[in-house]
């Protein structure tokens, strides 16, 4: 079998030196194409953060919490299917074989990454959260080129080369909606102590002079827009395709080509940022009790803040950092304190949260046309 591929490799490299006839050529080119990718290879997408989750999670509950059916499927797919845009250069080294340089940029047109979908039987939100992500990518891909004669009218071709991530990122957008009070009772404490403090405050007040039972529970509504930037990769291209002379213009140097083309890529995270946040407190009976000054004035209380914005928010909840080891001294936790009531070593809000690093996945398999100019 070895003897085989020597054989059938030796005999195409022949063919391909032998073909190299005295015909004229342009040794110079430049290329523009563009076309569309779809997912290949697909893995598990999701969201890194737990309040979505990596799936997508339907449920039907009962107004007590008693869930009457649920539903939950992977969310498989590729951050690398969408628009491609490229322009090129090539050199031929003979009429047969071809380096070049391709300068390509990926636009996605967006994807549900995950969600979390929990209503009633009469369709009331208990809790919605949903992350949607789109990719912009420049990179640049440095590849080999195998050509048959430049005498043909239609001359197939093979390329093979590396792709490699300069710039871009990933864009998403969060969206919650928590009738549950989970949200607040979770990350409120990290935002601002004091207004867990003086809305707890404010709700014994209320119960105590009014012989209420009103829950501390805080329903939220909360909007995040945050952009993922990914480590140094390296991945995989190639193309096969076929190009077509037009004789009769710019004395055959204009042509018009269609390939196929794989892009094998996966980009190790390395940071998330937080460039838009609001949240607001999701109840108007709610909003205007902390909004009446009376009753504030009853509790001993000036002010209870009810909207946020990312100039509220800290270091901790606006940057995320993806490491490859996290140890007993990384800021890996929101928990303010141990379950002992002593400090948590694993917490500082005004530094940046670390997690393990991933990789996403940008397999994708792209149908593209494009112009050829020689020269």
């Amino acid at each position: 079998m070895t003897k085989f591929y020597f054989i059938t490799l030796f005999t195409i490299i022949s063919f391909a030196l032998s073909a190299q006839e005295k015909a004229t050529f342009s040794k110079h080119f430049i290329s523009f194409r563009t076309g569309y990718s779809i997912p290949v290879v697909s893995s598990q997408i999701g969201s890194p953060r737990s309040e979505v989750g990596k799936t997508y999670i339907n449920t039907e509950e009962t107004s007590t919490g008693d869930v009457i059916s649920y539903s939950e499927k992977n969310s498989f797919g590729s951050r690398g299917a969408g628009l491609n845009f490229s322009l090129g250069y090539g050199f031929m080294i003979t009429q047969n074989f071809s380096f070049e340089v391709d300068f390509n940029y990926l636009y996605t047109l967006g994807f549900d990454d995950a969600y979390v979908n929990r209503r009633t039987k009469s369709d009331k939100v208990i809790y919605h959260a949903t992350q949607k992500s789109q990719t912009s990518m420049f990179r640049i891909t440095p590849m080999f080129g195998v050509y048959a004669n430049e005498s043909l009218l239609i001359r197939p071709y093979a390329k093979f080369g590396i792709l490699m991530p300069l710039a871009g990122g990933t864009s998403v957008k969060l969206s919650i909606e928590d009738e549950t009070g989970d949200s607040f009772r979770d990350l409120m404490p990290v935002i601002d102590p004091e207004t867990v403090i003086k809305t707890a405050r404010l709700i014994e007040y209320i119960n105590t002079e009014g012989g209420l039972n009103i829950q501390n529970r805080v329903p939220t509504k909360t909007d995040i827009e945050a952009v993922t930037s990914g480590s140094f990769s390296i991945g995989f291209m190639a193309r096969l395709g076929a190009e077509y002379k037009f004789k009769n213009v710019l004395d055959g140097k204009l042509k018009i080509f269609a390939e196929m083309e794989m892009q094998m890529l996966t980009v190790k995270a390395k940071q998330t940022k937080i460039n838009k946040f609001y949240s607001t407190v999701n109840s108007d009976a709610l909003k205007g009790i902390v909004n009446n000054q009376e009753l504030l004035d009853g509790a001993g209380i000036d002010f209870i803040q009810s909207e946020f914005t990312e100039a509220d928010i800290p270091e901790i909840l606006l940057t995320t950092d993806y490491l490859n080891e996290i140890t007993e001294s990384s800021n890996s936790s929101f928990e303010t304190k141990n379950p002992d009531g002593t400090a948590n070593p694993n917490y500082n809000r005004d530094k940046a949260y670390e997690q393990l690093t991933f990789r996403d996945n940008y397999n994708a398999f792209a149908f593209m046309i494009g112009l050829k100019y020689n020269f």
